[in-house]
């Protein structure tokens, strides 16, 4: 191989090198992702204004002036826990129609979970779901299922509503028939 093909061979792969390190700071600093379970939202630096992102998928922006947050928008069970027991859990979701009140309340950043943010999504619903009012109030709160209203089957006579009557009963007796391995199996 001659010198001058060495040279040249060389530069290519040094200018590739360099177009693939050029890539990667486009992509963290310029490249965006929403994706297809949750509502993206941009917010704009220079006026001020807060867009819903219609689709998922990658958003290019200006990494100074444009930021895109991200809110889950997937069922999540959250509960209320005292001494290590579990009290009540409630499967809530982020309702995207009550958005401008969520962004109202809390600011834009809350639900994204980053570091900076104002919190992990389900910990802002969940403060809302076991509100007096049940979350009623809450445009942004969807309350897909509440398993203290479930009723529970105890001893499979009786059913019960409330966690006060699942008290231990007395024991159910059990029937055990030994098996006598000299007797004649019926199979064949």
């Amino acid at each position: 191989m001659s010198e001058r093909f060495i040279n040249w061979l060389i530069g290519v792969v040094a200018v590739l090198v360099f177009l693939l390190l050029l890539l990667g700071v486009f992509r963290l600093f310029f490249v965006d992702f929403v994706d297809n379970y949750e509502l993206g939202y941009k917010y704009d630096l220079r006026s001020g204004q807060v867009e819903v992102l219609r689709e998922s998928g990658y958003y290019v922006s200006w990494p100074v002036v444009v930021k895109i947050h991200e809110i889950d928008l997937r069922p999540g069970q959250v509960c209320m826990n005292a001494n290590s027991r579990v009290l009540n859990c409630k499967l809530v979701r982020f309702n995207p129609d009550g958005f401008e009140t969520f962004i109202k309340w809390h600011g834009r950043g809350a639900g994204s979970g980053g570091a900076n943010s104002g919190g992990d999504i389900y910990e802002i619903l969940r403060s809302y779901a076991f509100n007096v009012n049940g979350g009623v109030d809450c445009p942004f709160l969807t309350i897909e299922d509440d398993m203290r209203k479930k009723d529970v089957i105890n001893d499979s006579r009786a059913l019960v509503s409330s966690p006060a009557s699942l008290e231990p009963s007395a024991p159910a007796s059990v029937l055990v028939t030994p098996i006598d391995a000299s007797a004649p199996s019926s199979a064949k």
